[in-house]
């Protein structure tokens, strides 16, 4: 089959994927924004000094003393919002540094969704601006589908397996394979707002956060992009982005129900300046 030959290809080039080369600058520095329930986080003991550590914890306070010696900011947060609410109230309060650093959003355990994610912060100065850092959601379910995840290396950065996938802004479906808990969490999204057949989901979202030019775009583009989970990393300068006033309306709607810290999840890399993707159709006049 076409399918076994194309996967064979895949299998064998990527056991000869040469590394990322190594380079004597020192990368710049970065803020780590952790999203904390009550996942093991003695992982960040391993994280180089370079990396400044801020925690927000939303569940019980668990973890060694180790772990408390080496988080730089930790905040108690109420449990609500997901991982949206956590990095929205990091923007709407917390100083940040260099315009030239990183900072990089992750959940409490990002190993499933980036077994390499240690090693990836290390290869900053590879990074580019906007920089999506998973390879999907979890293998085990199959999230993407393992033959996707193979044939799919468009965004790997040399050994490093991070992969961004597309999706419908108008219906919020993954472009490529099924996503079916995707499909549910739109049906939920369209009953509980009760949006008429035809509008678009992300356009109609945006414009409730305020961001008014950016709902314009998802309107008139059909494509989004997005990594799954939510890990990813900015440079300070993207930050402003959204703006200062947005935040206070987007976090309401964050703890607002639950299909929205889904659509957040589609929506971070747009936030901080990624277009979304338009094409040229055909037209069929002389």
């Amino acid at each position: 089959r076409v399918l076994d030959q194309m996967l064979t290809d895949k299998k064998n080039k990527h056991q000869h994927i040469v590394p990322l080369p190594e380079t004597s600058s020192i990368p710049d520095r970065a803020t780590l924004v952790v999203a904390r329930y009550n996942e093991d986080i003695e992982w960040l003991c391993e994280i180089d000094d370079s990396i400044e550590i801020v925690l927000y914890n939303k569940g019980k306070r668990d973890f060694s003393k180790k772990v408390s010696a080496r988080v730089n900011h930790m905040m108690k947060l109420p449990n609500r919002g997901r991982e949206s609410d956590t990095y929205l109230y990091h923007l709407q309060n917390y100083h940040h540094k260099a315009k030239n650093e990183w900072t990089i959003f992750c959940q409490g355990d990002p190993f499933p969704h980036n077994p390499d994610f240690l090693k990836f912060l290390n290869h900053r100065q590879h990074w580019s601006d906007i920089q999506p850092m998973t390879c999907g959601y979890i293998d085990e379910w199959q999230i993407p589908p393992e033959v996707i995840r193979t044939l799919d290396d468009h965004d790997w950065m040399g050994e490093f397996r991070v992969r961004t996938d597309f999706f419908s802004t108008s219906n919020h479906e993954v472009l490529g394979w099924i996503d079916h808990g995707g499909r549910q969490l739109m049906n939920d999204f369209v009953a509980y707002h009760r949006l008429p057949s035809g509008w678009s989901i992300y356009g109609y979202f945006l414009e409730q956060c305020g961001l008014m030019e950016l709902a314009k775009e998802a309107w008139t583009s059909p494509i989004g992009q997005f990594g799954f989970a939510a890990m990813f990393a900015v440079r300070n300068h993207l930050l402003d982005q959204i703006p200062a006033d947005c935040i206070p309306r987007m976090r309401r709607l964050a703890a607002e129900h639950n299909s929205h810290g889904y659509i957040f999840e589609r929506l971070w890399l747009h936030l901080f300046g990624l277009p979304f993707i338009k094409f040229e159709r055909p037209r069929f006049i002389k």
